[in-house]
């Protein structure tokens, strides 16, 4: 036969699937002494891309811990008013594994909680809170 032809086509890919612990408990330190934690990340499904986002940000919501982005040389950093985590977005194949560098510090006393998402490029998220005592 001779004509156009619609043609359906359909991707997929193995979605991507990250393992970690959460939450992610910095301690209990005097006001304004910093404090470090690492958490491991490990991407048991396929290739993706990922991010941290404020999970208020994602709820489109002003409520809690704001955060903002910065980025030094290659590396995104997220910042909040009390914790650091490095690198902010990041990418893994397959069995691969990452280490986020999270600093804590801040002036203020009491318990202080940072709520956020690991977003990944395929849209799912997975919540990750961030603990420090001061």
């Amino acid at each position: 036969e001779v004509g156009n032809f619609v043609l359906p086509v359909t991707a997929s890919r193995t979605q991507p699937k990250l393992t970690f612990t959460t939450p992610v408990d910095c301690g209990c330190v005097l006001a304004g002494t910093p404090a470090s934690a690492s958490l491991q990340l490990v991407n048991h499904g396929g290739e993706g891309a990922f991010r941290l986002i404020a999970a208020a940000e994602a709820e489109a919501s002003t409520e809690g811990q704001e955060v903002q982005y910065e980025t030094k040389g290659e590396i995104v950093h997220l910042v909040s008013s009390s914790f650091r985590v490095t690198p902010a977005s990041f990418y893994l194949e397959a069995g691969q594994m990452i280490d986020l560098a999270i600093h804590f510090e801040t002036a203020a006393v009491g318990k202080h909680c940072c709520a956020l998402l690991v977003e990944g490029d395929n849209g799912e998220t997975m919540p990750l809170t961030l603990h420090g005592f001061t």
